[in-house]
Order: C-alpha cells, then sequence, then structure tokens
C-alpha cells in the first residue's frame, strides 16, 4: 500500500511531460518557459512534490523535444527495512 502513491506521483509526472514535449508552443519555448509549464501542470494542478522544474533535463536536438528526470524515494517499511525506489520518467517528440 504504502508504494501506490509513489508510483501515481511518478505517473503525473510522465504525464506531465508527455503534455508538454506534445503541445506545439512548447516546441519553440524556452528552457524557462518548459520548466514554468511543467510547474503548471504538475506541481500546482497535480501536487507533485517529488520534484521540482529544477530537476528536469531538456534537451533540443533538432527540433525534438526531450525532457526527462532522475529521483529516487525512499519508502520506510518496519522498523530499520525499507525500499529505495529509482525512477526516470522521460517523453520525446
Amino acid at each position: 500500500m504504502k508504494l501506490i502513491p509513489v508510483y501515481m506521483d511518478n505517473g503525473k509526472i510522465q504525464k506531465s511531460f508527455e503534455v508538454i514535449v506534445n503541445d506545439p508552443a512548447m516546441q519553440a519555448a524556452s528552457v524557462r518557459e518548459i520548466k514554468d509549464s511543467f510547474s503548471k501542470r504538475a506541481i500546482v494542478m497535480d501536487n507533485v512534490t517529488k520534484i521540482t522544474d529544477n530537476d528536469i533535463e531538456i534537451s533540443k536536438d533538432g527540433g525534438r523535444l526531450t525532457l526527462s528526470a532522475s529521483y529516487e524515494k525512499k519508502i520506510p517499511l518496519a522498523g530499520n527495512v525499507g525500499l529505495v525506489i529509482a525512477f526516470n520518467p522521460s517523453a520525446s517528440k
């Protein structure tokens, strides 16, 4: 049960990345505009707090926009036992 919220947040991040790279207005946007768009979509609307706009890697190669991030989430299970889950959401067009 403790894993469900973690995976749901990653899904929200992934969805935000996909919406941004598929938005025609974002293809010509600056890095700051792309980060602002992520902040509005994920952080403000979906209450994602696992990553910030500073954690996003943005690249534009040959007109192809790519967004990615890498982060880990530590989940305590019982006593001194826990899980560390690594996520690498990304999207490109």
